[in-house]
């Protein structure tokens, strides 16, 4: 019989719908090409949000330039502190590659320790994080750790805690999924 042939006709469309739904479904699903909602700590609480859900970087001789605009918002019911050193903290870029996060890029920080930037239950803090990275392999740093191209990427704070001291260890880390950043795409674009 032929697949035009009385009887069979509606057994093809059938199929065909089916494998049109798989389909639908299975681009619609979670899979290893897009980053996940939650960490191995647990479901994300996003306090740190970016101002923007994509942002290109400038690509120079000298090396890849751009910012970052991105707010704490407290809403954990305690105050959080935030190690750092004259006002910058320690902040990293990662990107979503091959299922999982990996660290691109990261800043170098000063080893002093100022008073920890303090936000408030229900308060906000605004920084902006400004990239530069030397070219790979040259001798200027910081430099990108993976391939700079476009993707999914986010930010990770560390040291940012429910408590301070004044001595190692500086009090309790908040959890993974609450010091980092909402996902967003970074092109880079040639000036």
């Amino acid at each position: 019989m032929s697949r035009d042939s009385p009887g069979r006709g509606w057994q093809y469309a059938v199929v065909v719908a089916a494998m049109t739904a798989m389909a639908a479904l299975a681009a619609c699903s979670d899979s290893p090409t897009a980053p996940p909602e939650q960490t191995l700590e647990g479901p994300r609480v996003t306090l740190f949000r970016t101002d923007s859900a994509s942002y290109t970087l400038l690509t120079e001789s000298y090396g890849v330039t751009g910012s970052i605009q991105a707010r704490l918002s407290n809403s954990t019911g305690e105050s959080i502190y935030l190690v750092n050193c004259n006002g910058d903290t320690d902040v990293s870029l990662e990107k979503w590659i091959d299922g999982r996060w990996q660290l691109a890029w990261a800043p170098d920080v000063q080893t002093c320790l100022s008073e920890p930037i303090i936000v408030p239950a229900g308060g906000t803090w605004d920084t902006t994080i400004d990239i530069f990275a030397g070219p790979r392999g040259s001798n200027t740093y910081p430099q990108f750790e993976v391939e700079e191209s476009p993707g999914s990427y986010r930010l990770v704070w560390h040291d940012v805690l429910s408590s301070f001291q004044n001595q190692l260890p500086f009090g309790e880390p908040l959890p993974l999924g609450q010091r980092i950043s909402n996902t967003f795409r970074l092109d880079f674009a040639p000036r």
